[in-house]
Order: C-alpha cells, then sequence, then structure tokens
C-alpha cells in the first residue's frame, strides 16, 4: 500500500506489487464527458430575443473547449399562446439540429422577462386577471444593448407568482412539458424558472414585490411532480429573496432545497455590485454552494461578456475561485462565444476538464494472481475537478493476452459518487482468476456508464478501441 504525504504518495511502497503510474497522466488534453462542463446560452430571454443563436451556424460546432450543452431560457408563452394549445416544433428543431452535433440540453421555463418580453406568461391567462404590467419609464436605458427604447416602452406583464388560477394553469402546462422532457435522454437538467424576473427567484426590473416560502415551495414542488427523473436546480437567489422578508422561511426552504435533492445555480459571478461587496470569487453565499454540492451539481453563470470589464474579469481569476469554490459541474457564459472566447481561451480550456469531475489513475496494485484463484485489487483513481461525481460509473478491471482474448475480473464496482474533488481515493475490490490460464496478460481498465465509456486523464495511446486503457502487464502464476 502506499505512503501517504498529502495527498500524494511517495515512490516508496509497503507492496512489492504496487504500479505507480502516475507517469502515464495526461493533464493537457480535454476530455469530452457526460454530465459536466461548459454550456452556451442558445435561446436567452425566448423566442423573441434573437441573441445568442442569430450568429450560430446549423450544423457547425462551438469551438469552446468542453462545450457539451445548449442552454434554452424560454418562456410558457412561446409553447401555449392559445390555452390547451402547445408548440413545440421550434424546440424540436434545435433538438434535432444540435443534438446532431452531439450536443445535449438544460432548460429554464420561465414565466417573466423583465422589459424584454411583453407575454412571457401566455396572454390568455394574463387577460384573465392574474398579472399587472410593469412599464419602463421613460429615460432609462437599459443594460441590454439589444434591448430597443420602443421595446422598453411596451412594457411587460408580470404574473402574480402565487395567484391560486396562475399556478392551476401552470401546473397544466408543467403536465405537458413533463410528458416531452422528463424521460428525454437529450435534456441534462432542468432549472426550475416560473417564479421571479428572468426566472432568476427575485423580482427586481418588475413588481419588486415580497414573496413567500410558500409561494416559492409551490413552484418547486410542481417541479418535483412533474420531472421526477430529472435533475433540478434553484437559483440562489430563491432563498434570498425569500430572506429578505423572513430569514427562518429562508432557512427552512434551504433544508426544504437540499433535502428534495435540488442542485443549485448563480446567474451573477463577476458582475460589478456582486464584485464590489463580497469576496474575491464574487460569490454572495459561498458555503450555501458547498452544502447544496454535498447531493447535486452546482452551477455558475457569468455577468453577461459585455459587463465583463477588464477590473472585474481579472484576466478570470475570480472566475477560477468561484468554479473551485462553489465546486461546479457546469458553468455558462452570457454573451456570444467569439466575444467569450477572445477574451479568455485559456481559462476556457483549463476550465474545460476541471468543470465536475477530472479522473487520474494513480496507482495499481494486482496482488499476486494465480489461475482458479480470487485475489484483492487495489485502484488509487483522484479526482482532480472542481465537484464530486454525481453519477454511478462502473470501474472495470480486465486482462488481454497477446492474441487479444480478453477477460473481466470483477462483478461489482466502487461507488463512484463518492469521489470527491481534489482527493485520491483507494479502492479495494476482489476479482477473480478462475477462468483464466497462466501466462502473461496486459491489465486494462476502463470506466463505465452502462456501455458509454468515461475518458480518464491517461495518455491517448493506452486507450484501446471499445474505452479501456492499458496500463500495465502482469504474471498469472499456476497454483
Amino acid at each position: 500500500m502506499p505512503i501517504y504525504h498529502d495527498s500524494c504518495y511517495d515512490v516508496v511502497s509497503v507492496s512489492k506489487t504496487y504500479r505507480d503510474l502516475r507517469h502515464l497522466s495526461d493533464d493537457k488534453t480535454v476530455l469530452e464527458n457526460p454530465h459536466k462542463g461548459w454550456y452556451y446560452h442558445f435561446l436567452d430571454n425566448g423566442y423573441a430575443r434573437p441573441a445568442y443563436r442569430d450568429r450560430l451556424t446549423e450544423g457547425q460546432r462551438l469551438a469552446t473547449p468542453g462545450l457539451n450543452y445548449m442552454y434554452l431560457r424560454f418562456d410558457w408563452g412561446d409553447i401555449e399562446k392559445e390555452e390547451g394549445v402547445y408548440d413545440w416544433s421550434y424546440i424540436e428543431h434545435v433538438f434535432d439540429t444540435w443534438g446532431a452535433l452531439g450536443y445535449k440540453f438544460t432548460l429554464r421555463i420561465c414565466t417573466f422577462e423583465g422589459a424584454n418580453i411583453t407575454y412571457a406568461t401566455p396572454k390568455w391567462l394574463i387577460d384573465r386577471g392574474v398579472g399587472e404590467t410593469h412599464v419602463i419609464p421613460e429615460g432609462i436605458v437599459s443594460s441590454d444593448p439589444s434591448l430597443s427604447v420602443e421595446d422598453m416602452k411596451k412594457g411587460a406583464y408580470e404574473p402574480d407568482y402565487g395567484h391560486p388560477l396562475y399556478l392551476e394553469k401552470l401546473d397544466a402546462f408543467l403536465a405537458e412539458c413533463g410528458k416531452r422532457f422528463d424521460n428525454d435522454p437529450r435534456i441534462e437538467h432542468i432549472d426550475i424558472g416560473t417564479f421571479g424576473t428572468w426566472g432568476e427567484g427575485h423580482t427586481s426590473s418588475g413588481s419588486r414585490k415580497l414573496y413567500g416560502a410558500d409561494v416559492v415551495k409551490k413552484h418547486i414542488n410542481l417541479h418535483l411532480k412533474h420531472f421526477p427523473h430529472k435533475t433540478l436546480m434553484i437559483n440562489d437567489d430563491f432563498i434570498a429573496h425569500v430572506a429578505r422578508s423572513d430569514k427562518e422561511g429562508a432557512s427552512q426552504l434551504y433544508d426544504y432545497c437540499i433535502n428534495k435533492g435540488l442542485g443549485i445555480r448563480d446567474d451573477s459571478i463577476c458582475v460589478r455590485s456582486f464584485s464590489e461587496r463580497f469576496g474575491y470569487d464574487t460569490l454572495r453565499l459561498p458555503t450555501l454552494f458547498a452544502n447544496f454540492g454535498k447531493n447535486a451539481p452546482v452551477d455558475i453563470e457569468f455577468a453577461h461578456v459585455y459587463h465583463n470589464q477588464e477590473d472585474l474579469l481579472k484576466d478570470g481569476y475570480p472566475i477560477i475561485e468561484a468554479l473551485r469554490h462553489a465546486h461546479a459541474t457546469y458553468a455558462g457564459y452570457h454573451g456570444y462565444e467569439e466575444d467569450w472566447f477572445a477574451k479568455v481561451p485559456y481559462l476556457s480550456e483549463y476550465c474545460a476538464n476541471r468543470l465536475g469531475y477530472w479522473f487520474f489513475i494513480e496507482g495499481i496494485d494486482m496482488g499476486t494472481p494465480s489461475s482458479g484463484c480470487s485475489e484483492m485489487a487495489k485502484v488509487y483513481i483522484r479526482n482532480n475537478g472542481f465537484s464530486k461525481c454525481y453519477h454511478q460509473y462502473d470501474l472495470q478491471l480486465r486482462l488481454t493476452d497477446s492474441e487479444g482474448k480478453s477477460y473481466r475480473l470483477n462483478a461489482k464496482y466502487p461507488d463512484s459518487t463518492r469521489w470527491e474533488g481534489d482527493k485520491t481515493f483507494e479502492e479495494v475490490f476482489r476479482v477473480s482468476y478462475a477462468d483464466i490460464p497462466a501466462g502473461e496478460y496486459h491489465v486494462e481498465l476502463a470506466l463505465l456508464e452502462g456501455e458509454t465509456p468515461i475518458k480518464l486523464a491517461l495518455k491517448q495511446e493506452l486507450l484501446q478501441p471499445d474505452g479501456y486503457y492499458r496500463l500495465s502487464q502482469i504474471t498469472v502464476t499456476s497454483l
């Protein structure tokens, strides 16, 4: 067994059969792996606002390394313009077009977009008295360069988020959404976005009305009801909003969200007010993210790219600190890709592997295997990512002879969901040589989600066509 010093191994080992494999590591290649990584704001503020999809070429992948998801933030009013009539055609077009390029999707369904969209909640429902208009006063200049003065004068209708009729019709709409999205493998997770401006869980750029935890819970429960198979994310502003009027209620809401297994996200990294008021990482509630992250993913989104002045961006260091402190699995930049990537190409690459999990195989100990017997094997796996792994991946060992015949060794697998970030884990499990003849073999290892291989931070020449990595050689002896 290796000797540990500050989470590293000494070359000295008390086991002569231990093989140090750190020299096989590859920490440069960007690995495309599931359930982690960058996403792009493809749909933003509903169908009506063309940013940030209007500069993209259909059929062409984006350049950002490790960008695995298209983030779709659309409105109830985009889909159900007439009561009971649902138009999914554009969403399905996006799924088909960009899904063919290998992207998956994350969703947020909103009901109020500030001054951007007049009827994020459908007009037919607003007309029945569940909301009121908020007209932006003349002379006020929006921070959003895509929003014209004429757009701002139109105003927008914000629903009463606790109105019984609003909640009744929202329940029916989300039921239809659940039928389409809950079991769709193309969708990674769903943000709870039916409460608050832009779905962020606050009422700024609108009524500024304060709602209690009871109303917020109703929106959470509707999503839990209709998306039981999806990971659900909630914005940190949901809790902060309730805390403005009811700190005890906010504390109870916090516990409720964690107990329900919700993930958490923040839309506000590196905005000026947060940069000035909070720590270097600009996170308002860093411990909040750490506690949520014990059970479910954390998603960090940065301020709009056009807000990212150099004194806020600081060459990207606050972003790295935010992702590290929050144990982020996902991250997104809010803007056009060419603007973002021109600013921070190396930051994008640096974070691509570190978002979520990033697995290195540091060592292996196969003992002294004998044909017909069982043995205890040890694998030393290090997660150099920002966060733990939230999905079960099966760590599989096998032996392959010189003729290419392979023998799988283990039927049981370690619990990969305990592999936290920035730690090394010793996994010990039984392997069987019952049907393996004596001889010389290659030791090969794979990490699998079903039949899908998870890429490891190992030299690419070790990778076999079926996703196994060839790590070392071993002799199986006769009894």
